[in-house]
């Protein structure tokens, strides 16, 4: 703004230049009004283009991150983990693998991790049931000791391995729901039971029946409880019956601990306990429990060309219709216990297999099961033996 002034003295003019000043001075503060209205909506308009390049900023950064997360996704999901973890020396252990999971090891003697295939798809493996899941991210962390980074650039690699020669050719497990995978993990790590088993010995059941090669029976650590898996109609593991001695909260009617007690898997489904042979085996022997299926055997003194199976307990729709797909084109032998519960099974069973099976019928024990039998006749043995 300029302010001219015309004349600087007194007199006649003075009034005239008063007013000229005062227009001048008047159209300079609009001038300044002017201004300072365009440079509000210039910062204004600043600020929106500020506001508009931090949405753009967060929402880049937002897709880095979240294509980052993408990008581990598809590693587990897409990224094969058993052939991965072979590539690392890791061998299958194919007599305790299945379609379910996979086992594998460095060594014979080394520990051993169980690979399974969860539910969104994405491949696990436990070291140990107790610790949580780890994925391919982890694996690869470990092998190679490095960090999440790294663990990209290689996994970027090898997620369609057109760089890796003598990949071995091994199938995903199937997917298994989340308490599946546990039992599963739990069952990898189980040994073939000791046959100097003190629980069985108790029950009568004898170190040549536990070494018939019928039978698989296993044992946790450290109880070593005897343990029947079960398997559902995928012929997969769904489950597993313990039996013990001594580490059960129920009392006798005298107060007293150490009764023996029967578990299943929690989280695990009732499927059949079966021996080996129930494909080939001309007969099947069906039984409430597992204990009852060696003491028949015992008893009976049956060979190879007679299966059991086992279901331990109350009976559900699956079951009976995996009984039924057992008992195709074999003759069957109800051996249910010689009570109530014993005479519905047997009831429900025979109307289950009767059109598939060559011919049915039923043993029943002298006593109230099997096993009672099988004690019972060794006691009067060991009384004959004790007599002389």
């Amino acid at each position: 703004m300029m302010i001219k002034f015309i004349n600087r003295g007194t007199g006649p003019g003075k009034g005239a230049i008063d007013q000229r000043v005062g227009v001048e001075a008047s159209g300079g503060a609009g001038d300044f009004n002017r201004a300072i209205i365009s440079l509000n909506k210039g910062s204004r308009a600043f600020e929106q283009t500020i506001s508009k390049c931090s949405e753009i900023i967060k929402g880049g950064i937002d897709r880095v991150i979240k294509n980052s997360d993408a990008e581990l996704d598809l590693f587990k999901t897409e990224i094969n983990l058993a052939e991965y973890a072979a590539c690392h020396g890791y061998q299958v252990v194919k007599r305790k693998s299945s379609k379910g999971f996979i086992v594998m090891g460095k060594s014979e003697n080394s520990q051993k991790i169980t690979i399974c295939t969860a539910a969104d798809g994405h491949g696990i493996y436990f070291e140990n049931p107790n610790m949580g899941a780890k994925t391919v991210i982890d694996m690869c962390k470990e092998e190679e000791n490095c960090n999440l980074g790294y663990v990209r650039k290689i996994l970027r690699k090898f997620a369609g391995h057109p760089d890796i020669k003598n990949l071995p050719e091994l199938k995903k497990p199937q997917k298994t729901e989340k308490d599946l995978i546990k039992v599963r993990s739990e069952v990898s790590v189980m040994k073939v039971l000791d046959v100097k088993n003190s629980y069985l010995k108790s029950r009568g059941i004898s170190e040549e029946t536990l070494k018939d090669k019928r039978f698989l029976v296993l044992q946790d650590e450290p109880w070593k409880n005897v343990t029947f898996i079960h398997y559902n109609k995928d012929n997969e593991v769904c489950g597993y019956e313990q039996k013990n001695k001594g580490k059960s909260a129920v009392f006798d009617a005298n107060g007293n601990t150490g009764k023996s007690f029967t578990f299943f898997s929690k989280g695990g489904e009732k499927g059949i306990w079966r021996s080996n042979n129930i494909n080939k085996a001309e007969a099947v022997v069906i039984c409430e429990a597992g204990i009852d299926a060696l003491s028949h055997a015992e008893l009976k003194e049956t060979g190879a060309d007679v299966a059991y199976m086992s279901f331990c307990g109350q009976m559900s729709d699956e079951q009976l219709l995996l009984i039924k797909k057992l008992s195709n084109g074999k003759n069957i032998v109800i051996a249910t216990d010689n009570d109530n519960y014993g005479d519905v099974f047997a009831e429900k069973i025979e109307k289950h297999v009767k059109g598939v099976a060559l011919s049915v019928e039923r043993d029943i024990p002298e006593g109230k099961d099997w096993n009672n039998d099988l004690k019972e006749e060794k006691t009067t043995s060991e009384s004959i033996k004790s007599a002389f």
